[in-house]
């Protein structure tokens, strides 16, 4: 029973770091079909890396809880669809985007020491879902001219490509839904694979949304360049994409009715501490480490 309560008040916390791949799902992807708001719109070729680091904590023998910092890049082109709405339209972007993520851990299936080695090779299993609340940053960049690598970056949301009467927000919400997995060797090292999409309340991760606005309403001449990108489609590929008049001002250029996700996967490693136990808070002081002194009570022997 003294067993059981100490290992329960040992290795609650673990640190530790990510590493992994990232993508999204909104108005750019696809290849030779239509627009579809699910994870077959998305374009692996555009794949990027994802880095963070963590904290978490077991709360009890079936709930964690997690707080992560993470970095992860996400990008498309319609320069590599053969439909021709989306190849005629020959928008671009990247985004860095920076979340804090708030994530409660569900142990649905946990499987201690499964190798039966003993202390010294102990091997823990646990397979989890979780959920939660993150908030990120994003802000969409595009190159210009599209096709050339030495380009400079432009802040798409300054020039409010679609005519909008106030950028979008920097900052916004997301609730982050996946699976994850790992392994705790000798109750020290513990290494992980997760999955996992954060779904946003925004459709401008890729700065795509409605319609090509006016250009009395962008303003300036390079915001207007970077709004409508159909002339920069020349040469062989410009006889396939779809006629110039689908770019007009009020025409459609994304659609609103769905907001944008992206989506990490990640090998991840963390470093488990052994933490106090209220048994060897007992036994030692909880400032020094030094062995507490008891002063035995005399006892007078009654005749």
């Amino acid at each position: 029973m003294c067993c059981n309560s100490v290992l329960k008040a040992q290795y609650k916390w673990d640190y530790g770091g990510m590493l992994g791949a990232s993508n999204y799902v909104g108005e750019i992807g696809g290849y030779d079909m239509d627009a579809r708001p699910s994870v077959a719109d998305m374009r692996f070729i555009f794949t990027r890396p994802c880095v963070g680091a963590f904290a978490r904590k077991k709360v009890s023998k079936k709930w964690g809880i997690k707080l992560g910092l993470n970095w992860a890049r996400i990008s498309g082109a319609d320069s590599v669809a053969i439909i021709p709405g989306r190849s005629g339209r020959n928008l671009s972007f990247r985004n860095d985007i920076i979340e804090l993520a708030f994530t409660p851990e569900y142990y649905f299936f946990q499987l201690p020491d499964f190798a039966r080695v003993g202390r010294r090779g102990r091997v823990d299993f646990r397979a989890y879902a979780y959920t939660g609340l993150s908030i990120f940053y994003s802000n969409p960049k595009a190159r210009y001219p599209y096709n050339d690598p030495n380009a400079p970056w432009y802040n798409l949301r300054y020039f409010r490509t679609e005519g909008q009467a106030k950028p979008y927000p920097l900052i916004n919400p997301a609730i982050p839904v996946g699976l994850g997995m790992d392994y705790t060797f000798n109750r020290k090292h513990r290494v992980g694979l997760e999955v996992g999409f954060r779904k946003t309340f925004t459709d401008y991760l890729d700065d795509i949304s409605t319609v090509y606005a006016d250009s009395a309403a962008i303003g300036s001449e390079l915001g207007i360049k970077l709004a409508n990108r159909r002339p920069e489609v020349t040469g062989t590929r410009n006889q396939t994409v779809a006629v110039g008049q689908q770019y007009f001002p009020g025409e459609k250029r994304g659609t609103s009715k769905t907001d944008d996700y992206y989506i990490m996967a990640n090998l991840n490693y963390s470093f488990v501490i052994k933490g106090r136990s209220s048994f060897y808070k007992s036994k030692y002081n909880y400032l020094t480490g030094a062995k507490r002194k008891f002063k035995r009570k005399k006892v007078r022997a009654k005749f």
